[in-house]
C-alpha cells in the first residue's frame, strides 16, 4: 500500500488557522450532518486507521513566532524556540508532529507537534495515500478542510475510557485525563468509539479544551 508524505511546517500556516472562539462558532453540528459522520466512520474502517488517528477542530489560541514550534511534552504544549522551521531535533531528542491540516495548496502539513526524549524509539504513523486522498475530498467537499484535520492519540498517559482535557491558559496549554464527568468546555477531539468494531461504533469525544475567557 502505497504512503502519503505530508508536507513542511510553517509558522506562517500554524498561524493562519482560525482562532478558538471562530472555529467553535464554525464548526456545528449542524455542519456534519448524521449521515457523514457514517462515511467518515466506514472511511477510518475502509483503511484500518481508526485506532491511529482521530478527528481534531483545528484552532489556535494565539500565533507563533518565525522560530516557533508548538510542542507538546508530558502533557504540556507550548511554543519552542527550534530555529529553523524544518528542524526535527532539539535537546537530543526529536520534534514529531500529532496533528496535522490541510491547507490552501490541497496538502497536509503538521501544526502540532510533541517532543521525543533521546533514545525514544520513534513511530511516525504512517498514512495511507489513498485514505488521505478520500478524507481531504471528504472534509473540502463540505466546506469543512479549514475546520477539520487529523490528530494521534496517547501523549498523555490515560486510563481507558478517559477523555482529555486541554486547560490553556496564556501561551500554555496543560492535558490531563478525566472520568466520564462532564467538563466546562468545548469537545475538540474526537475518535470512532470501539477500535475493535466500528459498525455499531459512534464518533465519541476525547478530548475537551477548556479556556479562560481572557485567552480565548
Amino acid at each position: 500500500m502505497p504512503f502519503y508524505l505530508p508536507s513542511e511546517y510553517t509558522p506562517d500556516l500554524f498561524n493562519s488557522l482560525p482562532l478558538f472562539k471562530d472555529a467553535r462558532r464554525l464548526l456545528t453540528k449542524e455542519r456534519v450532518q448524521k449521515e457523514d459522520l457514517s462515511k467518515l466512520r466506514e472511511l477510518f474502517q475502509k483503511y484500518s486507521v481508526q485506532s491511529k488517528f482521530g478527528l481534531i477542530m483545528l484552532h489556535r489560541h494565539f500565533p507563533l513566532d518565525q522560530d516557533e514550534k508548538l510542542i507538546e511534552y508530558r502533557g504540556v504544549s507550548t511554543p519552542w524556540k527550534v530555529g529553523a522551521a524544518s528542524s526535527s531535533t532539539i535537546f537530543g531528542g526529536y520534534i514529531v508532529p500529532r496533528c496535522w491540516a490541510f491547507f490552501s495548496d490541497g496538502q497536509l502539513h503538521p501544526t502540532e507537534f510533541r517532543f521525543a526524549v533521546p533514545g525514544e524509539k520513534i513511530q511516525e504513523p504512517k498514512f495511507p495515500a489513498e485514505f488521505v486522498g478520500e478524507f481531504y475530498e471528504f472534509v473540502s467537499s463540505r466546506g469543512l478542510a479549514g475546520l477539520l484535520g487529523l490528530t494521534v492519540f496517547g501523549t498523555v498517559v490515560t486510563v481507558d475510557g478517559m477523555r482529555e482535557v486541554e486547560r490553556t491558559i496564556g501561551r500554555v496549554s496543560i492535558t490531563f485525563p478525566i472520568d466520564g464527568e462532564e467538563a466546562n468546555g468545548t469537545e475538540t477531539a474526537w475518535t470512532f468509539g470501539c477500535h475493535e468494531r466500528m459498525d455499531d461504533s459512534e464518533l465519541m469525544n476525547a478530548r475537551i479544551c477548556w479556556v479562560c475567557r481572557g485567552c480565548e
